[in-house]
């Protein structure tokens, strides 16, 4: 990964301290000059310094004895507990300066620095994963979800697995990916430990499998849709007992049809949903991207 640390040049002390921090990181951080034309993966501000934050960059802040004021942080790095609980910051960490302590040094701080700029490229998969990520994504759900379609087949778009694997086990369908991969005949990488940082509201998703449709429909309405919630739907569409004309009529008596046809829209892409599966064509309008929007954004921190 790529930082661009970004403070006073006029602050000698800072100066030598972020120098002497590069110089200790792990292979895997590379520190990169502000204005060299590296476009970085994280921004690292210390103290208060001007700051246009790089399109796709993450944020981290380090006040050393400012003030941060910046909501774009994904963490802010206190230099002991005392200036963390004065903060009153979320996603505070702790690293110590080991050029005002002895407590630490800096081979033990870069460490640690290191840790959290892997847990702020963590956080919020999806916004991270690209077109190819998201295709195999919807390719692996569809073949978790209808394996009698699906055929052995490695030909899978190009994939970060690491994004893949955090993502899906946010939205609880880990298990669902993993048989998508066995269905396919594809070995992919092991899912490795890693940390990431979750919104304060979150809360693992929980299934509505066995619900009727139109009880789905209504709790992806209230509480917004997760991709667990979308399969849980998809494979309620897939039941050879469903009664498709039955159906449309408890929706429209219920008036739910809109609701149904954006659901339908917004499964055509997430699961691959065919329309032969369809009780009514998919619509992609105001509220589909108001649904769509909502799955996006809920991982937000």
């Amino acid at each position: 990964m790529k930082v661009c640390h970004v403070y006073n040049q006029d602050n000698p002390q800072l100066a030598r301290y972020v120098s002497m921090l590069c110089a200790a990181m792990p292979a895997d951080v590379v520190c990169v000059a502000e204005g060299d034309g590296s476009t970085p993966d994280i921004v690292h501000l210390h103290g208060q310094a001007a700051l246009k934050l790089p399109k796709g960059a993450r944020l981290v802040v380090s006040p050393h004895g400012e003030t941060p004021g910046d909501s774009r942080a994904y963490a802010t790095i206190a230099r002991s507990q005392l200036e963390a609980r004065r903060l009153h910051t979320e996603r505070t960490e702790v690293v110590q300066n080991p050029l005002v302590t002895k407590a630490t040094d800096f081979q033990q701080a870069a460490s640690q620095m290191a840790a959290i700029y892997r847990r702020v490229l963590n956080s919020n998969p999806l916004e991270r994963m690209d077109a190819s990520t998201r295709q195999a994504l919807a390719t692996l759900l569809n073949a978790a979800l209808s394996p009698q379609l699906s055929t052995a087949n490695p030909q899978l778009p190009i994939a970060n697995y690491s994004l893949l694997y955090i993502y899906a086990e946010q939205e609880g369908v880990l298990p669902l990916l993993l048989k998508g991969l066995k269905v396919m005949g594809i070995q992919a990488p092991p899912q490795a430990p890693s940390l990431n940082y979750l919104p304060t509201n979150y809360r693992q998703p929980a299934s509505m499998e066995g619900k009727p449709i139109a009880d789905m429909l209504r709790d992806l309405q209230q509480n917004g849709p997760t991709l667990l919630r979308l399969a849980d739907l998809h494979r309620a569409l897939h039941d050879d007992r469903l009664d498709e004309e039955q159906l449309m009529d408890t929706l429209d008596a219920e008036k739910l049809r809109p609701l149904m046809q954006s659901a339908l829209q917004l499964l055509s892409e997430q699961t691959l949903l065919e329309e032969g599966f369809m009780p009514c064509p998919p619509a992609d309008n105001a509220l589909t991207r108001q649904l769509r929007k909502a799955l996006a954004d809920h991982l937000r921190l």
